[in-house]
């Protein structure tokens, strides 16, 4: 199932895709305070791993405080549990209902102008959305569906602290899924023209989308197009968030279409796209540059030697924040030791792999149980001038001096995105 766009409601419930550049407290307006208890008693009942226990939970909440500002928090718990939780199609439409309702009456009373067509629009697709996986209660989803395409057709304005091309970005993207929450639910209605429209406009929006393309493949399929629905499932089987489905599908379409011969068939072509999407990748990631300046940094290594910035100029600089408790950070490291093998015998490439460990003295017995040879630094004032805030962290710097790349957080293809990275600023 593809990763569903969630949002800022009152505070409580915060996930960022519409926060871009804004504290999410940016959205919330100070009409309806939000009772410290309540909050309190909320994030405790979000940690309730059993979907049962926290319905119950949820609903002794609504009992006590009936009129509380967090209801379209909570109703949208209540969705989330239930969909895991029950089989009763109705009953969760019934509290899907009631989520779009507690969030209609939010967003015109806590959300500023900007943002309550996408928070709304949001909320009726996320109820859809449900509905088009089930099958059920479609015309009801279509509407929803339909009137969240509409909210984020009429949105204009540019929220505060967002520039123009980033909410752009944003409502494409919003606009991307409701699309094919749409196109979807055309699709399990049996209206396969009007799904393939929809879901073509879904995957030019969302092109890394595995599970839009997916959908895409299957109306393809449904409609004979069987060339068309190979190459959408090929592409939703090797984006970067591939869709599991797809391979399965493709499986039984290339065994239709080519017999004895589909193993063959499907190993090829499978090798192809997956070419092609890495090629993708590269390009998507090597153009996507920060050009913010660096700022100066002294660091001294395990050795004892110092190294600033003005003397890596003319230099790509790869410089890491990590610490010896961190896991992440030790799981990322075989690959620095890797990456670093291939550019150690480069003039115009530094490796830095800055410790933040406040304990200094565990670094080295570290380094040397791991029979690590990359260069390693305290990082020192470093981590603060660079303001990092979570290991590990990696800033990848052009030979001017620029920040060109950050990423935060481990990711298993670190190794062949700092790559393409490094050999597409050495080029500069």
């Amino acid at each position: 199932m593809r990763p569903r766009i969630r949002f800022f409601i009152t505070g409580f419930l915060i996930s960022g895709c519409i926060a871009v550049g804004a504290p999410p407290a940016v959205f919330a307006q100070d009409t309806l305070p939000i009772p410290k208890e309540q909050l309190q008693e909320l994030q405790a009942i979000v940690k309730i791993q059993d979907a049962g226990e926290q319905i119950n939970a949820l609903d002794r909440f609504l009992g006590i405080y009936p009129e509380t500002p967090l209801k379209a928090d909570v109703y949208r718990l209540q969705f989330l549990s239930r969909k895991t939780f029950t089989g009763n199609d109705d009953e969760l439409w019934d509290v899907g209902q009631r989520f779009v309702e507690a969030v209609t009456v939010l967003v015109d009373t806590r959300v500023p102008p900007p943002m309550r067509n996408p928070v709304l629009a949001q909320a009726y697709n996320e109820v859809a959305y449900e509905f088009s996986r089930r099958g059920t209660h479609l015309d009801e989803a279509l509407g929803y569906s339909q009137q969240a395409l509409a909210l984020i057709k009429s949105s204009s304005d540019t929220p505060p602290n967002v520039t123009e091309d980033q909410w752009g970005a944003q409502l494409s993207n919003i606009r991307g899924q409701i699309l094919d929450t749409l196109g979807w639910i055309q699709f399990k209605s049996q209206a396969r023209q009007d799904a393939e429209r929809a879901l073509t406009n879904a995957a030019d929006l969302l092109p890394d989308n595995g599970t839009v393309l997916y959908h895409l493949g299957m109306v393809h399929i449904a409609l004979d197009h069987t060339d068309q629905a190979i190459d959408a499932l090929l592409m939703a089987a090797t984006v970067e968030k591939p869709e599991k489905e797809a391979l399965n599908e493709l499986d039984r379409v290339f065994r239709d279409k080519y017999g004895v011969s589909a193993g063959l068939q499907m190993k090829t072509q499978m090798l192809a796209a997956q070419t092609r999407a890495d090629a993708r990748k590269m390009r998507k990631i090597v153009s996507n540059r920060l050009n913010t300046e660096a700022p100066y940094f002294s660091m001294t290594s395990l050795g004892g030697e110092a190294v600033d910035l003005t003397g890596l100029k003319g230099k790509v600089v790869i410089i890491n924040f990590w610490a010896t408790w961190c896991p992440p950070c030790r799981k990322e490291m075989p690959d620095l030791q890797s990456l670093w093998g291939s550019y150690q015998d480069q003039e115009d490439v530094v490796f830095m792999i800055a410790s933040v460990d406040q304990e200094q003295g565990k670094v080295q017995p570290y380094i040397d149980a791991n029979n690590y040879s990359f260069p390693v630094f305290y990082a020192g004032a470093a981590g603060q001038a660079y303001q990092v805030t979570s290991i590990p962290s990696t800033y990848v710097i052009d030979k001017t001096g620029s920040i060109q790349y950050v990423h935060v957080g481990y990711r298993p293809d670190i190794k062949d995105i700092l790559t393409w990275e490094i050999n597409a600023l050495r080029k500069e």
